[in-house]
């Protein structure tokens, strides 16, 4: 049906005889006979120069290059995007049917990303009885973020900051489609709520050589006034003519007193000096 080709392909080509011969099978009719062109195989040079790592924007394809610079070849990639972490396969393919190339597909994988996680290097909150949150924490691309508590005090994990101290908080992620799971350590400090002092029974007195009453201290916490332990500094007995400081406390580390010393003064009683009459002789003491 045809007399052969060029490209690669089967044909198909009839042989006749003239009229002196004969097949060698007895027969002196015509031949049909088939046979097939096949492409010449040759190998590219794959060249990748891109980044092995998600950085957010479409990647250049690879490139693969004959060593006959005149034979063009097109590239394809087996996904849309070639920009997200995971593995990608590319074909190459030659625009000239005459060649077939045996190393026509290249593998290139895209590696994840630490995540990056905003937020301050430190939080400041003062204690209130309740959990203190940190706020305005994120991660990219969606990640669950999850926190662990540890108080450096006692050196232990707790469930929540809620007691005044310091604490180490480790924020970490989740791993998403182009980030890996992620960590980063803060520092938060809970600082006791200060509360003020109310001074009773706090005048000076002058020596009577009885123990005066030691001054009485008070602090009113959640709208309830409760009396403080008051001692003097020195332990010194509060009679005698001194300058004594008192000190009051409240045996709560989540609070922290102000006003809570005073002194007060016993001053030296003052005595007159008597007058005495003027007596005359009469041999007796007198």
């Amino acid at each position: 049906e045809n007399n052969g080709g060029t490209d690669p392909g089967k044909y198909k080509v009839v042989l006749s005889l003239d009229a002196n011969c004969e097949w060698n099978d007895g027969t002196i009719g015509d031949k049909e006979l088939e046979f097939a062109i096949t492409a010449n195989k040759i190998t590219v040079t794959w060249e990748y120069t891109g980044s092995k790592v998600y950085t957010g924007s479409v990647l250049p394809n690879p490139t693969a290059i004959a060593a006959d610079g005149s034979i063009v070849i097109n590239v394809t990639c087996d996904a849309t995007e070639f920009k997200n972490a995971g593995t990608y396969i590319f074909t190459a393919t030659s625009t000239d049917k005459n060649y077939e190339i045996t190393n026509n597909t290249f593998e290139v994988t895209i590696g994840k990303i630490d995540n990056i996680i905003t937020a301050n290097s430190s939080y400041s909150f003062t204690y209130s009885g309740n959990a203190n949150v940190l706020e305005d924490v994120s991660a990219l691309e969606g990640a669950t973020i999850s926190y662990k508590y540890l108080n450096t005090l006692t050196n232990k994990e707790v469930k929540e900051m809620v007691d005044a101290g310091t604490y180490k908080v480790t924020i970490s992620t989740t791993e998403t489609a182009n980030h890996k799971a992620t960590t980063k350590v803060v520092e938060v400090v809970v600082s006791p709520k200060e509360l003020a002092v109310t001074w009773t029974n706090a005048a000076d007195h002058e020596y009577t050589s009885n123990v005066f009453a030691t001054p009485v201290a008070t602090i009113t916490l959640d709208g309830n006034e409760m009396k403080l332990s008051v001692a003097e500094k020195d332990n010194k007995v509060f009679k005698d003519a001194d300058t004594y400081t008192f000190i009051a406390s409240y045996d709560d580390t989540n609070y922290t007193l102000t006003g809570a010393t005073i002194t007060v003064e016993v001053t030296k009683r003052v005595i007159q000096i008597p007058t005495i009459a003027s007596k005359l002789y009469n041999g007796s003491l007198q």
